[in-house]
């Protein structure tokens, strides 16, 4: 008996073996230059030496430091999947936009090749999940209404709530010296996705202990490559990751926050029918344009699953991106004292000290507008998602691509190309007042590229004004003390690029 398990496991090992080593054949073959290749992890070893070398704050910079070495199009074996990453604009096009068909899956990030990640927009395939008889295209089409300006400024009273609440809070803090605005920023996105998604009545900013706080940040601490288990073997073998994710703290408290938002639309569905004033949260909204593709389409409604899933979605697309994004617009302005004074000209010119903030007023501020975006450049917090996975094989470019080959836009690498961008590390906003605040999608890419872009851009975008209006408007933001004399220490964590410890900031109440 023991001879025929041994035989079996021996046969097993050798078939992984001989299609591991022709996969990792593959880069030659298709003549995309390198790192060197080591059997049988391909590029794992040379990640990690870098990490080791460079810290955590250079894990950023990987990028710029391998294309030195092979150029700036160069394929990186990640554990099961192969990567070609590029920055030119010609391959990024025929990916992204004019072949996306063939281009129309994510990859498997980490442990994204199961539920609840196959149910939702940022990964569910082409074909979806077999027998939902619906892929992302049509889920997108259920979830795009949902964020048009009328919505969004249906949702604009309870943003301000929650801005508003947050400010009261800050001056209640000033007395007591520097305070760590990406802690709290934090609170404040959370408080925002909880009440304008998911009709909660949280209250994150005041209580740290409150129950969505603590589990949507027990989830968020474990997507960090180089101290999770889970999620380092997730690029070695994603298969054998997703079967042992329900054991690991990733899985378990990713699961405790699905569980949570299917309670909570179950709650909503009892209410949906018959009560008409009801909130418009996020969750009612998709319930309501599901209920009109049912009736204009003839089809079944979405899966409860699938629901839940990209309700989930909104919570990792939405909160810890925002809280990111918002620490590091208010880093810079505290950097540059020039831009903080215009943008708070131009906010007491259309808006004032006392008078209401409007949804049009503030969609219509060019400089907060341009400050928004050149933070978003020169800071993306989202730096690798922009990856799309080969579904058939095609030609680029003279390249021959097959499927299953993954090719990634990396943000930060095209926001930091000298090429495209002049003194790209210098942070000044009238870049984009030069323009009238036009940008070409394929250059300024902080939510991703093509007909897979993020859906919720506009929901983030309003969400980021609003809080910056009421903090800049009554706050000067000045520099803590040991980011005077050094750059903020930042870091990518899965395919976040976050501050490492947090941001210290002076207030001071104008």
């Amino acid at each position: 008996m023991i001879e025929y398990v041994v035989a079996i496991a021996f046969v097993i090992v050798l078939k992984w073996s001989w299609d591991r080593y022709h996969f990792l054949k593959l880069r030659d073959e298709m003549g995309i230059p390198g790192p060197p290749v080591r059997f049988p992890l391909g590029n794992i070893d040379y990640i990690i030496e870098d990490i080791k070398k460079y810290g955590k704050e250079g894990t950023i910079n990987m990028r710029f430091r391998t294309a030195e070495k092979y150029g700036w199009t160069t394929g990186i074996y990640l554990g099961g999947h192969f990567e070609i990453s590029t920055n030119d604009p010609e391959i990024i096009n025929e990916v992204f936009i004019k072949q996306f068909s063939k281009f129309v899956n994510r990859p498997t990030q980490h442990f994204g090749a199961g539920y609840p990640m196959n149910e939702n927009i940022l990964q569910m395939t082409k074909e979806g999940v077999p027998g939902r008889g619906y892929g992302w295209k049509e889920v997108r089409s259920v979830i795009s209404p949902i964020f048009t300006t009328g919505k969004l400024k249906a949702m604009f009273p309870v943003m301000e709530e929650r801005v508003d609440e947050f400010v009261k809070f800050l001056k209640s803090r000033v007395g007591l010296g520097e305070i760590e605005m990406y802690r709290e920023l934090q609170a404040l996105t959370l408080d925002v996705i909880g009440r304008c998604a998911f009709g909660m009545k949280t209250d994150c900013i005041n209580d740290k202990n409150d129950v969505f706080y603590v589990n949507t940040q027990t989830f968020f601490n474990c997507l960090n490559l180089e101290e999770s288990k889970g999620m380092f073997l997730g690029f070695l073998s994603p298969k054998l990751a997703q079967m042992i994710r329900p054991f690991t703290l990733e899985g378990r408290s990713e699961m405790t926050l699905i569980n949570g938002l299917k309670e909570v639309i179950k709650n909503r569905r009892k209410t949906f029918e018959t009560d008409d004033d009801q909130r418009k949260d996020l969750i009612t909204l998709l319930l309501e344009q599901d209920r009109e593709r049912q009736k204009s389409q003839k089809k079944a409604p979405l899966h409860e699953e699938t629901i839940a899933s990209n309700c989930y979605a909104f919570l990792l697309a939405g909160y810890e991106t925002t809280s990111t994004a918002l620490a590091f617009t208010l880093y810079a302005l505290a950097k540059h004292l020039d831009v903080q004074q215009n943008l708070y000209e131009e906010i007491m010119q259309e808006i004032g000290m006392n008078e209401e903030i409007t949804y049009d007023v503030m969609m219509k501020m060019s400089y907060l507008d341009a400050v928004v975006k050149e933070s978003l450049r020169r800071y993306p917090p989202v730096v690798f998602f922009t990856t799309r996975e080969c579904v058939e094989d095609c030609v680029i470019k003279g390249i021959n691509i097959k499927k299953g080959v993954c090719i990634q836009a990396p943000v930060h690498a095209i926001h930091f190309d000298p090429e495209i961008w002049t003194n790209p590390m210098t942070f000044d906003p009238n870049r984009f007042l030069i323009s009238n605040n036009q940008v070409d999608p394929l250059k300024w890419c902080p939510f991703g590229l093509g007909p897979r872009n993020c859906v919720g851009m506009r929901f983030a975008e309003v969400e980021i004004k609003a809080a910056l209006i009421s903090l800049i408007r009554n706050f000067s933001v000045e520099l803590g003390e040991e980011l005077r004399t050094k750059e903020l220490p930042c870091r990518v964590s899965a395919v976040l690029y976050r501050p490492m410890d947090g941001v210290p900031l002076k207030l001071n109440v104008r």
